[in-house]
């Protein structure tokens, strides 16, 4: 897969971090720093493989290949299996290769592993900051669907508050907020 070619949807790729977020909080998993998984120990974005290896449903196909004695390793189909970071393909196409705003400008995939292997974050912590930091800067890159607050606000305009004067301009309005939201034609 070409780095600039996706196939998830942002709906899809928003399940896949609430999915990741709530593998980080649920204490599942035992913090590891440097590799993706050894010694049944993960770091933030090996709980994201294995999260993906365990749920293909959410859209990635993600591999993973035991080697005795050495750490775990995941690949994709289009990504050579890795012990110690993301298929390069999975993390395009998830937006871990955007840049965090910051004086010197880092993609979110480094700035996660510096917080699980350099400064300790914990699992609880990681997950806090992708929903206050990396959620909202992949939202307004539109590799996520635009939050519904936001979307909300966008359609309703300036004054807060639907200007419908026909049951057709409400039913206008709402099939936009869904499509802004990816819903499409889903009920």
């Amino acid at each position: 897969m070409p780095a600039n070619t996706t196939t998830l949807t942002p709906k899809q790729r928003e399940a896949i971090y609430e999915a990741w977020i709530a593998a980080l909080r649920s204490g599942q998993y035992k913090q590891g720093r440097s590799y993706l998984e050894l010694d049944g120990k993960f770091c933030c974005l090996g709980v994201l493989c294995h999260v993906l290896h365990q749920r293909p449903e959410l859209g990635i196909k993600m591999d993973r290949l035991v080697i005795p004695d050495a750490a775990v390793a995941y690949s994709t189909p289009t990504s050579p299996r890795n012990r110690s970071r993301v298929p390069y393909s999975s993390m395009v196409e998830l937006g871990l290769w955007a840049a965090m705003p910051s004086a010197a400008p880092r993609v979110v995939e480094s700035v996660l592993t510096d917080l699980n292997d350099i400064d300790g974050a914990s699992f609880a912590e990681i997950a806090q900051f992708i929903e206050d930091a990396v959620m909202p800067l992949l939202r307004a890159k539109g590799v996520l669907p635009p939050a519904r607050q936001e979307a909300l606000e966008a359609l309703l305009g300036q004054r807060g508050e639907p200007d419908w004067h026909t049951g057709k301009q409400r039913e206008n309005a709402i099939a936009a907020l869904r499509e802004r939201l990816g819903e499409g034609e889903q009920r």
